[in-house]
């Protein structure tokens, strides 16, 4: 097991590459070079990234610009070695002629240990936020008065396309509440990128390894005022504690406050009352460079842990799903668990694509939001497809990488079907035969 840098000095070196964003990078890299970079999981990154070229486009589009610290330029050196004065054990191995097996490097065995390190610690992190993940999910179903669906249950798919489909029918004005808790991978990637290599330091640091999404009517602002009512109370009451709310616009859509989900005026009454009980507390509003709407709002939890709950519709929700395997995929980051095959979309990439492409690629994102948030609940159809003349391959299309993953999320389905009715059939079996 290696040994990780401490985090002060990763915490300064972060802050060094934030402050010198236009310094030359390799220098920055060379006097990081005695301790290493060896921190969770940021070998993995910076070797993902090596051969990506598009570093502008993960900029752009990036879900939360605070989430992330970018090492563009500098991990695109990392694999550069000083040439040595001394003769190599290679270059000694071909003078006598010698041919040694290949073995592991010792970058790759450090970058072994480093995803173990990292996989092993994000584990540790979700068992220690377990109390205040569940405590959160309690308290959004009293408040709302409706079940909360896990979204890592087995049976997720089937409970919540019926939940979703009764309450848009019976016009409810919340349609569906879902829960999640960041996968090992996920938590193990952004601790990488936000240079954490401590369970305090994650718990105090990222604020969004537990939450509720409160999926609302798209065209009724009735829902969101409803959504506003249940918030104003809890948090009068002291059911929730409120330290943050953000307020997220597309600024394709015109004007972009009139598609806010909950209008302003009710979350400054929110944020009122939310000021007097919280020890710290903000509030911004932004427009997204790729086009995401939505309400966030940040609660305190037991054991100094933060949860997120997001406000949005089931359309932008369902566009986000495919539009964050497009960034993950055009960025080098890890696909969402279970669709490696969708990698075979983003391959090759960059010969087909230049800095004006992933520009296009932004705008077309933009668009493709706008377009999921002004349709109604009760709307069907694909999602926007890309302009006649395009740079940007066909094989990008949102409607594309929607069908990839459609049969990806059915062949999933299946299994699970089949495997229900395996158990029914056997514990029929069971029953017949004690009845005999």
């Amino acid at each position: 097991m290696i040994v990780l840098p401490k985090i002060s000095f990763l915490n300064k070196y972060a802050q060094k590459l934030q402050k010198n964003e236009t310094a030359n990078a390799d220098s920055q890299h060379k006097a990081a070079r005695p301790a290493d970079l060896a921190h969770i999981y940021i070998y993995d990154v910076l070797k993902n990234n090596t051969a990506f070229k598009g570093a502008n486009f993960g900029a752009n589009l990036a879900p939360l610009s605070k989430d992330t610290v970018s090492f563009g330029a500098a991990s695109q050196k990392k694999g550069a070695q000083v040439k040595s004065a001394k003769q190599t054990r290679a270059e000694k191995d071909a003078a006598v002629g010698k041919v040694r097996k290949p073995t592991k490097t010792r970058q790759n065995k450090r970058l072994d240990n480093t995803r173990r390190t990292s996989i092993h610690l994000a584990e540790s992190v979700r068992g220690e936020v377990d109390f205040a993940y569940k405590r959160l999910k309690n308290d959004i179903s009293s408040i709302f008065g409706m079940r909360v669906l896990d979204a890592d249950d087995e049976n997720f798919d089937f409970t919540y396309d019926s939940e979703l489909l009764s309450n848009i029918s019976n016009e409810k004005p919340v349609l569906a509440i879902i829960s999640r808790k960041k996968s090992s991978k996920s938590l193990a990637e952004k601790m990488g990128h936000m240079l954490i290599s401590s369970k305090k330091d994650a718990i105090e640091r990222i604020h969004d390894i537990v939450g509720v999404r409160i999926l609302v009517s798209n065209s009724d602002k009735k829902s969101g005022e409803y959504v506003a009512d249940k918030l104003f109370k809890a948090v009068k009451n002291g059911w929730i504690k409120i330290s943050e709310i953000e307020i997220y616009r597309n600024p394709v859509l015109n004007p972009p406050e009139k598609y806010d989900y909950i209008s302003e005026k009710r979350l400054d009454e929110i944020a009122a009352v939310a000021k007097k009980k919280a020890k710290q507390f903000s509030y911004s509003t932004s427009k997204t460079d790729f086009g995401y709407s939505a309400v966030h709002i940040g609660v305190d939890l037991p054991g100094g842990i933060k949860g997120e709950i997001q406000i949005l519709s089931p359309k932008v929700a369902a566009f986000k799903e495919i539009e964050d395997i497009c960034y993950k995929g055009l960025s080098g980051k890890g696909l969402p668990t279970g669709y490696g095959k969708l990698r075979q979309a983003f391959a090759k990439i960059d010969p087909e694509i230049n800095k004006d492409g992933y520009d296009e690629f932004a705008a077309y994102t933009r668009q493709a939001y706008a377009y999921e948030r002004t349709k109604r609940s009760k709307d069907k159809g694909p999602f926007l497809s890309l302009p006649e003349g395009s740079k940007i391959p066909p094989r990008l299309d949102f409607n594309n990488i929607a069908k990839m993953k459609e049969e990806i999320d059915s062949a999933r389905r299946e299994k699970v079907v089949r495997r229900m009715a395996e158990e029914a059939e056997k514990l029929l079996g069971d029953i017949s035969v004690k009845m005999q």
